[in-house]
């Protein structure tokens, strides 16, 4: 028990040496105002090609395909980092493309897409898009649990179901999954999971109408048992306020009103401090789980802005979408 206690920190202090040179690759606030500030195609891959992770992965013009080759990179330095038994921990950020993939997916196979949906990017992922299409169509994907094929044909046989409730569904299996996985980190990632089901709750109360039940549409595991939440702005600040998330998240939730660019800073912000404490734990595997979690915002970020300027979308009209900005160093605004 010892010699395996003394191997895994040994392992978890390379990681963590290693996160040091890796985050020197990620994004700055100046590569951001870089890239919004270009006023057309060429200058934007010019900007891109002089990125620091761009010497990791060349650019390329299709930018989903340039974000999921970024994405596959991180994906194989931090499972590179820890070891075997832990390399699924990371299979928590990953699954939020598969939750959007399968939420699409499902919602397609019961007629709620239109010609003019498009299907969700899915770079790094813990589940082959292949296996879930296979499993949606009704077909066996060899490698997939009998927890998810369960889950699948249930919500695929459904038909009584609508959209939101597909979207409920497929978040609140995915919840679970990322506690259970959690339970294999440390106790900072089993934090940073329920705060992020405590979030996700928050901007669903937010967006529900008053007339709406919010137990019917949230997510269980989170430090804030889903009875409380309310779709009362001042009364869902109020309860913030007695947790252990940041006191600013309750200002932006008062704040926000028909905001959702507001909320959104505010929810960021709580997430980033969840990271900031990873960052203190050296002989972990939280240091390497708070990097990638740094890089998976930012190339949210990235996909953002390449998306948007591809569709023609001037600087103002960028600075709009872009989701909040989290620095690699120090790993909190």
């Amino acid at each position: 028990m010892m010699k395996s206690l003394a191997s895994s920190r040994q392992i978890h202090s390379y990681g963590f040496g290693r996160v040091g040179v890796l985050q020197e690759y990620l994004l700055t606030q100046s590569d951001v105002d870089r890239m919004v500030s270009t006023t057309n195609a060429a200058e934007l891959a010019q900007v891109i090609t002089e990125l620091k992770i761009s010497s990791q992965v060349d650019y390329h013009e299709n930018p989903h395909r340039f974000i999921n080759n970024i994405e596959r990179w991180l994906k194989h330095e931090v499972r590179s980092m820890v070891s075997e038994r832990e390399q699924d921990i990371f299979d928590i950020l990953w699954m939020k493309d598969d939750a959007a993939l399968l939420s699409y997916l499902v919602k397609k196979h019961h007629g709620f897409t239109s010609s003019l949906s498009s299907e969700p990017a899915v770079g790094a992922s813990a589940y082959d898009p292949e296996s879930l299409r296979t499993l949606v169509n009704g077909g066996h994907a060899s490698g997939t649990s009998a927890e998810l094929r369960e889950f699948v044909r249930t919500v695929v046989s459904d038909h009584a179901l609508t959209p939101q409730q597909i979207d409920t569904l497929v978040a609140r299996f995915f919840a679970q999954r990322q506690l259970a996985l959690a339970d294999k980190g440390g106790e900072l990632i089993r934090l940073y999971v329920a705060h992020h089901i405590d979030l996700q709750n928050i901007r669903t109360a937010r967006r529900l109408g008053r007339d709406e039940r919010p137990e019917d549409h949230l997510l269980a595991g989170g430090d804030i048992s889903m009875s409380r939440f309310t779709t009362d702005p001042q009364k869902l600040a109020d309860l913030v306020r007695g947790t252990h998330l940041s006191s600013a998240l309750a200002d932006s939730i008062q704040m926000a009103e028909d905001s959702t660019i507001v909320l959104e800073r505010g929810l960021a912000k709580a997430i980033a401090f969840d990271i900031a404490q990873m960052r203190m734990r050296p002989l972990s595997i939280e240091p390497i789980f708070a990097f990638a979690a740094i890089a998976q915002s930012q190339l949210k970020l990235l996909r953002t802005i390449l998306v948007g300027a591809s569709a023609g979308l001037n600087s103002q009209e960028l600075h709009k979408l872009l989701p909040p900005f989290l620095s690699a160093s120090p790993y909190a605004e």
